[in-house]
This record gives structure tokens, sequence and C-alpha cells, in this order.
């Protein structure tokens, strides 16, 4: 950067970082959001996983709808869960295809006039 001064510390950032980092936020939005308020109303991590929060697919089966959602914790949205092979992605095709649609769109922001980045990282 001291020897590139005046530009943008996205011109040192690949594309598929940022379009990662995006993606990542979208999936985990709601259940950062839903943690800040059940810890706003003085729930920690310990009382929510032993207490009736639950992400316990039973006994959320066993619960009409209205009582659900009222007890679901919300889950990642592009996250597979379950055994994955080594090396593996941990993301969903859902999650796949959204990195792949918001990698598209950071890349034709770094190749407008704004940056001048190698959209080939």
């Amino acid at each position: 950067m001291a020897e590139n001064p005046g530009k943008p510390l996205l011109n040192y950032v690949p594309p598929s970082v940022i379009a990662h980092l995006i993606t990542h936020i979208t999936s985990n939005y709601s259940v950062w959001k839903q943690q800040l308020e059940l810890q706003s109303l003085g729930l920690t991590a310990k009382m929510i996983a032993e207490g009736e929060y639950t992400a316990n697919k039973k006994k959320l089966a066993a619960m009409n709808e209205d009582d659900r959602r009222e007890y679901e914790l919300e889950t990642p949205r592009f996250t597979t869960s379950g055994y994955r092979p080594a090396g593996s992605s941990a993301m969903s095709k859902e999650g796949r295809k959204k990195f792949m649609e918001t990698l598209r769109k950071v890349k034709e922001i770094f190749v407008s006039e704004v940056f001048s980045f190698d959209v080939h990282h």
C-alpha cells in the first residue's frame, strides 16, 4: 500500500473474498439478530441452549405452528448440516448460487472506473 498511495484498500482485496463475506453476512444475519434480541431479554447462550428455546427438530415438530415460531432458533440460510467429507464446503447449493451471483456483482463493480483491479484473482 505504501508503494501505491491514493489507491483504495479494496484494490488489495480479491472480489471473491468480498463476495464470500457478503454471502456469510446474508446467511447469518437472522441468527445474529435473534441472539441479540434474546440477550437483550437477559438470556445467555447457555440458558438458550438448555432452556425453552431450541433447535431440537423433534421437539419443534411436536408443537403447533404458532408455538414453534416462538421457540424456534434461527439457523443460517446457506449452511448445510450433518456429515460432510473432509475438504467439502459447508455452504448449501443455494448458498453457492448466492455466492456466484454476488461474485459477479462484485466483479462488475471492480472493473468499473472506481477500482482498477485484476478480477482474475
